[in-house]
């Protein structure tokens, strides 16, 4: 594309418009934040109940390892993204 001096260029247009669709998305982010830490907590919550079930479960035989093990990890995503959660950006 060739330009002539003077002319016109939506090249500023395009990136203004841009920035306020990044600004917008920003904003929804941050007014979803708290509603997905509580999501997060929540989900902590119920995972840690089953990880002390399963450890009982396992102690009795009725489950193996794998098992409690795969739940103990659970625990630890969810830990992870409540901790993602948390950061500010």
């Amino acid at each position: 594309m060739a330009f002539k001096e003077g002319q016109v260029s939506f090249t500023k247009e395009i990136f203004s418009a841009q920035d306020r669709s990044a600004v917008r998305f920003r904003k929804v982010q941050l007014e979803q934040a708290p509603g997905q830490l509580a999501k997060d907590q929540a989900q902590r919550k119920d995972a840690e109940v089953n990880f002390e079930r399963y450890k009982l479960l396992f102690k009795e035989g009725v489950i193996p390892q794998q098992q409690l093990d795969t739940q103990g990890a659970l625990v630890g995503q969810v830990d992870g993204a409540i901790t993602s959660d948390q950061k500010p950006d």
